[in-house]
């Protein structure tokens, strides 16, 4: 297969919800063991987001389309990318905290990944 961006992307697009599911209910039920299942979700996510990123980079340089088809590409590569850059700031600053935030921290941890 030329193209392994469709086999990547879907892992970080899984991992990164659940991610947000298991922190808001750890958040929630105020349950440790739930934010450390996020902790995990969260870092898995984001590499798999730098994989999907780069494969998908690669594949929209080698498949070829057309206008129509690049300007849908365009959107999909941008909202990647973005997706991308709140994983690494959200794992950045979960890494660095050690996963020990507020009460308001939690809360701006939460909006920021929703």
């Amino acid at each position: 297969m030329t193209n392994i961006h469709p086999l990547l992307v879907h892992f970080p697009i899984a991992l990164l919800n659940a991610f947000f599911v298991m922190e808001f209910l750890g958040f929630l039920f105020r349950r440790e063991e739930l934010r450390v299942a996020a902790d995990w979700m969260l870092y898995l996510g984001t590499l798999g987001a730098i994989g999907a990123v780069s494969a998908g980079l690669w594949a929209a340089s080698t498949v070829l389309h057309s206008d129509e088809v690049h300007a849908i590409m365009m959107r999909h590569r941008n909202l990647g990318i973005a997706v991308l850059a709140s994983g690494v700031l959200l794992s950045v600053w979960r890494f660095i905290s050690h996963s020990k935030f507020s009460r308001n921290g939690q809360i701006v941890h939460l909006i920021l990944a929703f």
